[in-house]
């Protein structure tokens, strides 16, 4: 039988959707102290979104469901010198921004030169 919550061929509206996955826009910047990953990632809500640093990798991933099931996902490879313990992620208003400091090591340095 065929109820109005089923297709002509017995599945459901919901279940014939299938995942769409994105790659979200982003922005790169580096400065003395720090990278900074900038990504636009509209209509996902804070909690819907995960960043994850393992093996040098930065993984940006969001979960959309108001329109469909939707997932963005983006990765980003950097260098040693980053902080990780020190790093960072803020989600506001459809952006992501992920502060990546860099140890202290990395940072620049002014070696005072002394007279002889």
């Amino acid at each position: 039988m065929n109820t109005s919550t089923e297709s002509k061929n017995g599945t459901s509206p919901k279940s014939a959707f299938v995942r769409r996955t994105f790659t979200p826009p982003v922005d790169v910047y580096e400065s003395a102290t720090e990278f900074l990953i900038v990504a636009d990632i509209p209509g996902v809500a804070a909690d819907h979104v995960s960043v994850v640093f393992e093996n040098d990798v930065v993984t940006l991933s969001a979960d959309r469901t108001d329109r469909g099931d939707v997932r963005y996902e983006r990765a980003f490879r950097v260098p040693p010198l980053v902080d990780t313990a020190a790093a960072t992620a803020e989600a506001k208003h459809g952006t992501v921004v992920i502060h990546l400091p860099k140890s202290e090591r990395a940072q620049r340095k002014a070696i005072p030169v002394r007279t002889g």
